[in-house]
């Protein structure tokens, strides 16, 4: 049962009734009114009639003071007009609007004294999530939370949570792409390549690709500790709780250094700096920053001729405000402008009474240039308490006093009251905490037509999760601030909230997947838009072993083929094992200037089993019993002996033996074995005559049958070549299987002293994993190919068969990716107990398109889409109306 989270009321800064129905603040301004004009009148008599002119204005302030909240709209008109107005570069009104002194050790010094230091946080994928996963994250966040309330002020730890979108930045994916085509000199490569970028740059364009970082800014005021020294050791032991308690919530944390701080300050204030899409990484830009200045200092200087002001850039500390400052500020009553950028600040000022966990992913998965921020304040027990109860009080007094007058009472008061009563029931009984949510949006465009129609989008997506929007008019230039990691709320629009229905509010969730350099482009995330790159060959993999399951139609081989083209393209060699009977690869591996190897009765391609290649012999003993299980269905210990003997001693007979110095000889093939089990049926023993004649009978027809093609020596000298399809389809059913396990024996043992990447694909791989004697074998190989600098990648229909055996749980247990497609509904709930789906991910692989699916990696999943340009399409699909429609096209060109 999905968990629900109730948010008490709002209680707010509640004022009782004085008298008249008037309260505190009311009954002040009035008294006032009245003590400025009795004054006047009693004063000033000689000014005779005029006195009434002075009158009437006082009079009229004095009300709209007292009944239309006129100090309000007051200290909002002084705040717009003391705002900065087309502020230009190092203008001193720039450079005191972050307010910032330095940037050292990982801590940015205010010039207020204040100190600060920032924690990025990796976020996780809530959504995929199971009911009982997301309701331990939920608790285990609360308990965080309640770990930041102490018993005073001075012991409590209020966070600031800052979302910040970024723009996606892909040049050094596509430089990688380029670099390895030109390496190449293959111009279809190369044009691949080329068609490749001009389609995913377009795409990312059209989407907007945006990804966030999450970042949490831990304050230490600058009335805490008697210097900076002990205010810097108390910024550090808040840092330690903050990084342990995000740590125990399942979440990664990292400090971040000096360069991070000024990275993310200037992507907020600064165009000198923007921050890379690598943020989310550790950051190490550089090991010494200052040396940064030095290369700075002169365009600064040159800029700084612009300005009327001087300054002084002999350190790297002096530079450092001028470096995160804005070039260009000027405020409006509804946007900031911000160099080239305008922005628009929207505050929540209501929320829902009831909520589940993590009710804001929508906002936070919702695309568009907008920035959140939340400020998370633990308020004191014993004084929120008290607070709490007077406020009880006093609406109990009120109460009573409109049913005493016979009035009839507000139901806003009796639920006020009611809202009281339960935060003080949740609070005395210990099972939650109180603090203060604020939670800001700052919406960012190029233009303010933009702008416009950013902010009804974002309004329109707080509407829809049941927070209510204000937009903070005449307050852009605090809002904007408030939105900036600085730790300054100066907005101050929260609400009152128990550390469950904070917990609730739970921002780090994301199923975004910083793009790899080096990577391969597997798809594009359906929930953000944002491409999946991942590099599986880095060290954040424990292997590159890859898993495609799905059904018949559901595009496996499609999505497959789009995986290995762009493994070509960043330097990958890829080898595809295709027992299909249509030849599912050949165009593909054709058109990228790739070598087809095809194996049928009329080829002369072969491998010998019985071949040593790269391998110990003892290592090729153990291939040949697992081979056997091929020839011979069941195999007693009479045959095993049989057989091992029978090695032996063909392996003798060349001159092949223990010894590696012999093992380049030519080998024995399947007629040696036959001819040596053959002599062996006339032995006195009857068991082993019984066993000869048995791998006899199953050997003839491979040796002197219908099959006896395959017993040739082997005559394929060297792989060579980015590119290798072993085509197999054509062979007789009865000896595909055995083939591919074959070929999987040479390619891997050829393949392993070359340490280049390589991806080895085995297509309908449930046939070489049905049978228990190859299952040691095979997972020899999945467990291994790693030191080479291999991945294998498995695809299959078989779903319900892999999920269930010995041999596929070992294979999903030692794959670091995988992919479900659209699987039967016969089989969902087997694949929904084996990856841990909730009924939404059940739902969406039983819908899915034709090579979209889950894509499982770094133990979070998500949902992908096959985005390909037109030029792949051609030269993957193998669609019959597709094919038709190409032969087509190509008669025309031929006609014409």
């Amino acid at each position: 049962m999905e968990l629900k989270v109730v948010i008490p009321k709002e209680v707010g800064d509640y004022e009782e009734i004085i008298v008249f129905g008037l309260r505190r603040r009311q009954v002040i301004y009035a008294l006032m009114t009245l003590f400025a004009v009795f004054i006047i009148f009693s004063e000033l008599e000689f000014l005779g009639t005029p006195r009434y002119l002075l009158i009437a204005p006082i009079a009229v302030l004095g009300i709209a003071f007292t009944f239309l909240n006129l100090d309000k709209w007051t200290s909002t008109k002084l705040a717009y007009l003391r705002s900065p107005k087309r502020v230009g570069f190092l203008d001193g009104k720039a450079l005191e609007f972050i307010d910032l002194a330095d940037i050292r050790d990982g801590v940015a010094h205010m010039k207020n004294g204040d100190l600060k230091a920032i924690i990025q946080v990796q976020p996780m994928n809530f959504s995929v999530l199971d009911e009982r996963q997301q309701n331990a994250v939920f608790e285990s966040y609360k308990n965080f939370l309640d770990s930041l309330s102490g018993s005073s002020s001075s012991d409590s730890i209020p966070l600031q949570v800052v979302v910040k979108t970024h723009q996606l930045n892909l040049d050094e994916f596509f430089d990688n792409i380029k670099n390895r085509a030109e390496e190449t000199k293959d111009p279809r490569l190369v044009n691949f390549s080329k068609s490749f970028e001009s389609f995913i740059r377009a795409r990312v364009r059209e989407e907007r690709s945006m990804y966030r970082t999450f970042n949490v800014v831990i304050s230490t005021g600058r009335n805490e500790g008697k210097d900076e020294r002990d205010r810097l050791g108390i910024l550090e032991q808040k840092v330690q709780i903050v990084m342990h308690g995000l740590t125990n919530v399942g979440l990664i944390p990292k400090k971040v250094n000096d360069d991070g701080i000024i990275l993310l300050y200037s992507s907020f204030f600064s165009p000198l700096s923007e921050i890379n899409s690598g943020h989310l990484a550790p950051i190490t830009l550089t090991e010494d920053w200052k040396k940064r200045w030095e290369s700075l200092r002169e365009e600064i200087k040159e800029l700084s001729s612009f300005s009327k002001s001087k300054f002084d850039y002999s350190t790297p500390a002096s530079m450092l405000s001028t470096l995160v400052a804005p070039s260009y500020i000027n405020t409006g009553r509804d946007h900031i402008q911000i160099n080239n950028r305008f922005y628009r600040t929207i505050a929540v000022a209501g929320y829902p009474d009831l909520v589940t966990p993590a009710f804001l992913e929508p906002l936070m998965a919702m695309r568009g240039a907008f920035h959140i921020s939340m400020y998370l304040r633990p308020t004191n027990f014993s004084s929120v308490l008290d607070y709490y109860n007077k406020i009880l009080e006093r609406q109990a007094i009120d109460i009573a006093t409109d049913e005493t007058a016979g009035k009839l009472v507000p139901y806003s008061t009796r639920i006020q009251r009611r809202g009281t009563e339960q935060l003080i029931e949740m609070l005395t009984s210990g099972s939650e905490r109180a603090f203060l949510l604020f939670i800001y949006l700052c919406v960012e465009s190029e233009s303010l037509e933009k702008l416009d129609l950013l902010t009804d989008a974002v309004v329109s997506k707080l509407n829809e999760v049941r927070l209510k929007p204000q937009i903070t008019y005449e307050r852009m230039d605090a809002g904007f601030r408030s939105c900036a990691p600085l730790g300054y709320d100066l907005l101050n629009v929260g609400r009152n909230m128990t550390s469950s229905s904070l917990a609730a509010s739970f921002p780090f969730v994301s199923a975004y997947l910083e793009p790899q350099p080096k990577g391969i482009l597997f798809g594009e995330n359906q929930l953000d838009g944002m491409p999946i790159i991942c590099d599986v060959f880095s060290k954040s993999f424990e292997n590159a072993n890859g898993l495609v399951l799905g059904m018949s139609g559901s595009g496996k081989s499609f999505a497959v083929k789009t995986v290995l083209g762009r493994s070509l393209q960043q330097g990958i060699d890829v080898i595809v094992l295709d027992p299909s009977e249509e030849g599912e690869y050949e165009s593909l591996t054709a058109s990228l200037g790739g070598k087809i190897i095809e194996f049928s009765e009329k080829s002369d391609a072969f491998i010998n089993p019985f071949q040593i290649t790269e391998q110990s012999y003892e290592e090729k003993l153990f291939f040949l019993h697992s081979l056997m299980r091929f020839f011979v269905s069941e195999l007693t210990d009479d045959m095993k002996d049989l057989l091992d003997e029978a090695f032996e001693n063909i392996y003798a007979a060349r001159g092949i033996t223990h010894d590696p110095t012999t093992w380049g000889r030519e080998a024995p093939t399947l007629s040696d074995l036959y001819s040596y089990v053959e002599k062996e049926k006339k032995s006195s023993f009857a068991k082993r005559a019984e066993a000869a004649t048995a791998i006899s009978s199953s050997l003839r027809r491979f040796v002197k049958g219908s099959y006896s093609f395959i017993n040739k020596q082997t005559n394929i000298k060297k792989l060579e070549g980015r590119f290798i399809t072993f085509k197999i389809g054509h062979l007789p059913k009865e000896v595909r299987r055995m083939l591919m396990f074959i070929i999987l024996e040479f390619v891997f043992n050829r393949m392993k002293k070359d340490l280049r990447k390589k991806m080895l694909v085995i297509d309908e791989a449930w046939k070489l994993l049905q049978t228990e004697s190859e299952e040691g074998y095979i997972l020899n190989i999945v467990k291994t190919c790693r030191h080479h600098n291999m991945g294998l990648a498995l695809i299959t229909q078989d779903v319900y068969d892999l999920l269930t055996s010995k041999a596929g749980k070992a294979v999903m247990a030692n794959t670091s990716w995988q992919l479900l497609l659209r699987m039967k509904p016969s089989i969902i709930d087997d694949v929904a107990a084996t990856f841990k789906l909730n009924e939404t991910t059940k739902n969406y692989l039983l819908t899915a398109e034709p090579g979209s699916g889950l894509f499982f990696v770094n133990n979070t999943f998500i949902p992908l889409k096959n985005i390909v340009a037109s030029e792949e399409y051609k030269l993957f699909t193998t669609h019959p109306e597709d094919r038709r429609i190409e032969r087509d096209a190509h008669a025309d060109e031929n006609l014409q």
